[in-house]
């Protein structure tokens, strides 16, 4: 009664509902996990209790493979039968392919004959043992494949080697035991031998060698191995038992496997003489007229202007900062505006009322840009967005792009598109006839297409980012070492990465094959700047800037800057040439010049006649010498406002007998699972 009212109780309240509705769903839960539980025990339990491996060397220097496998199957992955993977190329000590063949000789299942079907991979084959149509019963099985390779052993000098990965580091299942026996030619003995085990990489493992003398050498694991880990042995004999390749074979053999590399580098040179012929025909520049050490800037020419052509008419990103800095100086002097460079370095432009003298283009529209018609007569730019400073930047950019590079160089597009041609047709080459990631169906000729487009992409990015830095940093004419070291690191930390991440996704290709798909690009970028010729005005205006800039930047004493100068006329002779020499990057030189004149003003006028305070410029921290660095503190101001925003390698012979070798080396391997 107790029980029943108890009860009645419980199933009629909230809390108990609640309790109710928790206790299924702990039972739930628990029925799932333990389900998961046994699945995941089942998949386990499903393993390789057996791997044993004859490997016999063959007088005609072939190798037959018998592998007996002996699997535990579940029903879970093992339902039909087994597949294993064997890989067909390797890279040899020089770093080219070296591509092996195989023949099937039959399949066993538990001692009968079994179907088995082969599909070709990147490198590699995959053989599937078992029929299709009927599955495994659970319980005890064993797979036996034997097959005969060519192209698997190792010549030295006086030594033959075998390395021979036996079990692959990529198979689904655990291993128990694995036995590797290799027998050597009639009248060979073993000289060497050595075994690794463990995940590939490894030099080491647990194993037993069984016997390393005579005819044979055989080797067990004293482990198990659990996926991803697997046994390799490295056996070497003296030289004479095994036939040998003549020079002719092997070269024959070496231009076969590496048809990819050897029809890309070709091309390479039919490129790289076609572009020669063409750059002597059309692209060499002529002679320049005799640079004369001039006084003034060429006429009607802004300083940003005379920037711009100082550096070949190269704009960009980096000159637009640049220019930016340029005519805000230039607008200053001119008293069209005041800097005032706050304690946060951030930078107080004043508009100055009046109308002087009218101003060149470029100046007139940054002007209006920062400062429109409005009663706004004053902006603050920091590293915060600003849409005023990125209208003026963007119109500077648009002012001296290629558009404008253009008016003074001519390039012989047609000759530079015919080239490319080439350029793209060795990439293509290179990566479809690759042995690894070439086109041998309709889908694998579609994703190395694919590969050659994104890979002329990505370098064609890279060479095209290292040449604006290279315009950027010493491209203009004056570049010291130092200039050339920090282009060499930044280079370096640029395009090692790129090249690190583009091996990660191609995977284990031949570095000689990716270098020779690099090489097609960076030729055809190169001489995109080759193929180009100034014309007669750009060479004529180049010389006279930069004859202006000695005037900028020779020492005192060997020519007439500030020297027997009054103080105003000193001044004004600064303020007048200081935009240009900003352009020029010769603003340090030309503030050391006043900055000179001033010192040595005291022992004439007096004590404070050296005093410089401009009324266009106030920086109370650097006084008016933060002029000299002004363009290259302002960039990172200005442009923040600006913004909205596989294969293995083996070594030569007798190494990896000798111990130089590790798990997962050499030929062989793969790995495999259920189906």
């Amino acid at each position: 009664m107790v029980w029943a009212m108890r009860k009645n109780w419980f199933r009629g309240t909230r809390v108990g509902q609640t309790i109710a509705v928790c206790l299924v769903l702990l039972c739930a839960v628990f029925q799932i996990n333990s389900a998961a539980a046994q699945t995941t025990r089942s998949s386990s339990s499903e393993r390789i209790t057996a791997f044993n491996s004859d490997i016999r060397i063959l007088e005609n220097g072939n190798i037959e493979v018998t592998e007996a496998i002996s699997i535990d199957a579940r029903g879970i992955s093992i339902k039909r039968g087994i597949y294993r993977d064997i890989p067909l190329v390797v890279l040899n000590a020089a770093k080219f392919y070296d591509v092996g063949g195989i023949t099937i000789n039959h399949v066993l299942l538990d001692g009968r004959t079994v179907s088995y079907k082969v599909e070709k991979l990147r490198g590699a084959i995959r053989i599937y043992m078992g029929s299709s149509r009927q599955h495994l019963t659970v319980g005890d099985h064993t797979f036996t494949l034997t097959y005969t390779m060519n192209d698997q052993l190792a010549f030295g000098a006086d030594v033959d080697e075998l390395y021979w990965n036996v079990t692959g580091n990529d198979w689904q299942f655990a291993i128990e035991n694995v036995m590797a026996t290799v027998y050597l030619p009639n009248g060979a003995t073993v000289s060497d031998v050595s075994v690794y085990t463990g995940p590939k990489g490894s030099t080491g493992g647990r194993y037993s060698i069984l016997s390393g003398t005579g005819e044979l050498a055989k080797a067990r694991t004293v482990t198990g191995l659990p996926p991803g880990h697997g046994m390799t042995l490295a056996v070497s004999w003296p030289a004479g038992y095994v036939a040998r390749p003549t020079f002719i074979e092997s070269l024959a053999k070496l231009l076969v496997d590496n048809k990819g590399i050897f029809v890309g580098l070709a091309l390479c040179l039919i490129l790289l003489a076609y572009y020669t012929l063409a750059w002597r025909k059309f692209g060499k520049d002529p002679e320049g007229p005799t640079v004369i050490p001039r006084f003034e800037p060429p006429a009607g020419m802004s300083p940003a202007e005379v920037g711009f052509m100082w550096r070949n008419a190269n704009g960009g990103q980096n000159f637009a900062t640049k220019a930016f800095a340029v005519v805000l100086t230039s607008l200053a002097v001119k008293k069209r505006l005041t800097i005032k460079v706050t304690n946060k370095d951030e930078y107080v432009l004043t508009r100055i009322p009046g109308h002087p003298e009218d101003l060149p283009d470029d100046e007139q529209t940054v002007l209006n840009s920062l400062l429109r018609q409005s009663s706004s007569t004053e902006i603050t730019i920091g590293r915060e967005y600003r849409k005023e400073v990125q209208s003026a930047r963007s119109s500077l950019l648009t002012r001296y792009s290629a558009d404008k590079r253009r008016t003074y160089f001519v390039r012989k597009e047609r000759q530079w598109q015919i080239g490319c041609v080439i350029g793209v047709l060795a990439v293509a080459a290179t990566i479809m006839l690759d042995p690894l990631f070439g086109a041998y169906d309709v889908e694998s000729t579609i994703g190395a297409a694919v590969i050659s487009v994104l890979f002329v992409v990505a370098v064609n990015l890279v060479l095209n980012g290292l040449r604006r830095f290279w315009i950027s940093a010493v491209g203009k004419g004056d570049g010291g070492l130092g200039n050339y070291f920090k282009f060499a690191m930044v280079g370096g930390a640029f395009v090692g990465p790129a090249l690190a991440f583009g091996i990660i996704l191609v995977g284990a290709i031949s570095p000689i094959a990716l270098c020779v798909g690099i090489a097609a690009v960076a030729i055809c970028c190169l001489f995109h700047v080759f193929l180009e010729v100034p014309t007669a005005e750009f060479l004529k205006l180049r010389s006279e800037i930069e004859g202006y800039r000695r005037y900028l930047t020779v020492a005192e004493e060997d020519q007439l800057n500030f020297k027997s100068r009054e103080m105003g006329d000193a001044i004004e002779l600064f303020e007048k040439h200081l935009p240009f020499a900003m352009a020029l990057d010769a603003e340090d030189v030309w503030t050391e010049r006043l900055e000179a004149f001033l010192t040595a003003m005291p022992e004439k006028h007096g004590d404070d006649a050296h005093q410089y305070n401009p009324v266009w410029y106030q920086d109370s921290r650097r006084g008016w010498r933060g002029i000299s660095n002004f363009g290259s503190r302002s960039a990172g101001q200005f442009s923040s406002a600006a913004v909205s925003y596989g294969a293995p390698s083996v070594p030569s012979a007798g190494i990896a007998s000798r111990g130089g070798g590790f798990s997962g080396g050499g030929r062989g391997g793969g790995g495999g699972g259920g189906w």
